[in-house]
């Protein structure tokens, strides 16, 4: 956990921020990776937002955070952007209850977020147009983004289900460990509407004509 004078300061860093009426927010508290060490990590105080700091954000970018709205989290109306890295005890429900709320996000990427579960966001994100989700231990990603044009994943193979994307020009997949005809099918049935498909497929694995 963190010191307790030093989540003080970062605090009322945030507080000094929102109160200007700020539109872009950056906070990355990323140590170096030879001290990273697990349950080491602030807590975003969501206590500290009201609804006018809340409507004011465009772009919010947080790295090696704990990013827990609270169950009356009422949403970024304003957001356009948001940059997530490393986030620490953030599950499903937390990121679905956040971009949920995110009517006007347009630009979204998580980089070593591990949920350990579904990446699903149902409410529709109709000005969503860029979608990045790199080296995350994620299980599957569903979107309802109409107008997203650009998708970008890196990560085990996983389903993946953009089926709303009829806007959809260009996606760049890197799989993990996967079969080759397996992540085919599964994107022409996740993706049916892209027109640029980039695909690699680390560690190739051909699936014989007996299955095996």
């Amino acid at each position: 956990m963190f010191e307790s004078k030093l989540v003080h300061h970062l605090d009322n860093w945030i507080r000094f921020a929102i109160s200007s009426g700020t539109k872009k927010l950056a906070f990355d508290l990323a140590p170096s990776s030879n001290l990273l060490r697990p349950g080491y990590h602030y807590t975003f105080p969501f206590h500290l937002l009201d609804k006018e700091s809340l409507s004011c954000l465009h772009f919010l970018q947080l790295s090696f955070v704990c990013f827990k709205p609270p169950s009356h989290f009422a949403g970024l109306p304003n957001l356009r952007k948001l940059d997530l890295y490393l986030l620490k005890g953030t599950t499903r429900q937390d990121l679905e209850n956040i971009l949920g709320n995110c009517c006007k996000l347009e630009c979204l990427s998580l980089v070593r977020c591990h949920l350990n579960d579904e990446l699903r966001v149902v409410q529709p994100l109709s000005h969503l147009h860029y979608l990045k989700v790199v080296y995350c231990e994620i299980t599957k990603i569903e979107f309802h983004a109409a107008s997203l044009s650009t998708f970008v994943y890196d990560g085990t193979y996983i389903p993946i289900a953009l089926r709303h994307a009829s806007k959809l020009e260009n996606a760049k997949i890197s799989f993990r460990g996967a079969v080759f005809q397996h992540a085919v099918a599964s994107l022409l049935s996740g993706l049916p509407d892209v027109q640029n498909l980039t695909l690699d497929v680390l560690i190739l694995r051909l699936e014989r004509p007996d299955g095996r």
